[in-house]
C-alpha cells in the first residue's frame, strides 16, 4: 500500500521558478559534521527536493550505503525492523492531510493544527518514520533553512542510538525553574514564550538536545561563513555571553539564530556537560578539533597573551 492516497508524482507539485534552480545551484557543503545525520542522505534528500520531488523514501539499504557513522549504523540497524522506511514530505499537513495514507495520519494532523508555526517535526512508528516539512513556513526556495530543518529532524531519527542520547539526560525541574526566573527577570524572553512546551522541550529535554546541537553548527555555518575558523569562534563566545544575551542586539536577532545561541547560552551557564558537548561539536565544525585546527587555536592564544603583556 503506498503511503500517498494519490500518485507520487502528483502529490504536493510547486510551481516552477527560476530561482529554484538558482537556489539549489549550490551542493550542500555544511551540516552538523559531529553529530548523526549522513551527509549523503541529507544530499539526496535536497537533490530530489531540487528537482521538486516532495516525497522521498529511504529504505534500509539506503541506510546501509550511505555515510552514517559506522559504529551508528551497526546500532540503528539492530534497533529497527529489516522492512524500516524513512519518509520526508514537504506538504501542507493541515490542509493536505487527506493525501497521507498513514494510520497515524490524524497524529501528524493534530500537532500541526497544535502547533502552526512549527517548521517541521518526526513521527515514529515501529516500522517507518515520517519526517514532515510544513509547506506552510519552510520557503522550498531557502536552501539554507531546508537543510537546517532536515539535518535536525535526521538528527532525531538516528541520535537516538548514539551514547549522547544516553548521557545527556533532561534538565531536572530545580534547574529548569532557575533557567527560567533568569531569563524572565531580565527581559530576555517572554513570559508567554517562556511557559510554552515547545520551549521546554526544545531547550531543557534530552530528545531535543542533539538536534539542538545540529541547529547551533548549521547557524554557525550559515550565519558566519564570511569569518576564518578563529574568528568565528571568537564570535561565538562573545553571542553566547550572558553581556550578549542580555543586550538589545541579542533582542534584534531571529530564527533559527536566535533559538541556536539561547540554546548554548542556557548549556553555557547552567549546564557544564551540556556546554562540553556544545564546544566539541562547534569545534568539529570549524575543524578546530584536528591537529592543524589544534595549532590554530594555539597561536592565536599565544598572540592573544602578547597583547595582554604589550598593554
Amino acid at each position: 500500500m503506498s503511503l500517498l492516497n494519490e500518485n507520487i508524482d502528483r502529490c504536493f507539485v510547486v510551481n516552477y521558478y527560476s530561482k529554484f534552480d538558482k537556489t539549489y545551484n549550490f551542493i550542500i557543503s555544511e551540516y552538523a559534521k559531529d553529530l548523526y545525520t549522513p551527509e549523503s542522505l541529507l544530499k539526496g534528500a535536497v537533490n530530489d527536493l531540487k528537482t521538486h520531488k516532495q516525497y522521498i523514501e529511504f529504505t534500509i539499504d539506503d541506510i546501509k550505503r550511505s555515510n552514517l557513522k559506522e559504529e551508528i549504523k551497526e546500532k540503528f540497524l539492530k534497533y529497527v525492523p529489516l522492512n524500516y522506511k524513512i519518509y520526508i514530505l514537504y506538504f501542507d499537513p493541515i490542509n493536505e492531510i487527506q493525501k497521507l495514507n498513514w494510520k497515524f495520519s490524524n497524529k501528524v494532523y493534530e500537532f500541526f493544527l497544535s502547533n502552526k508555526n512549527c517548521p517541521a517535526a518526526s513521527f515514529f512508528s515501529t516500522t517507518s518514520c515520517l519526517i514532515v516539512l510544513n509547506s506552510l513556513i519552510i520557503d522550498i526556495f531557502d536552501s539554507e533553512t531546508l537543510e537546517l530543518q532536515l539535518d535536525h529532524e535526521l538528527n532525531h531519527v538516528f541520535g537516538k542510538v548514539s551514547n549522547d542520547y544516553k548521557k545527556y539526560e533532561t534538565l531536572d525541574n530545580s534547574i529548569q525553574c532557575k533557567i527560567i526566573s533568569f531569563l524572565k527577570e531580565n527581559k530576555i524572553i517572554g513570559v508567554e514564550e517562556l511557559i510554552t512546551n515547545d520551549f521546554s522541550i526544545h531547550m531543557f529535554s534530552k530528545i531535543e538536545f542533539i538536534s539542538m546541537l545540529s541547529n547551533v553548527c548549521n547557524v554557525i555555518s550559515f550565519q558566519f561563513k564570511d569569518l576564518n575558523e578563529i574568528d568565528i569562534l571568537h564570535k561565538f563566545m562573545e553571542m553566547t555571553s550572558e553581556s550578549f544575551i542580555k543586550s538589545n542586539e541579542f533582542q534584534k536577532l531571529e530564527e533559527p539564530i536566535r533559538g541556536a545561541l539561547i540554546f548554548a547560552f542556557i548549556c553555557r551557564k547552567f549546564n557544564p556537560d551540556r556546554w562540553n558537548r556544545v564546544i566539541k561539536a562547534v569545534k568539529e565544525q570549524l575543524n578546530l578539533n584536528s591537529l592543524s585546527g589544534s595549532v590554530k587555536l594555539f597561536i592565536n592564544k599565544i598572540k592573544e597573551n602578547l597583547k595582554t603583556l604589550l598593554k
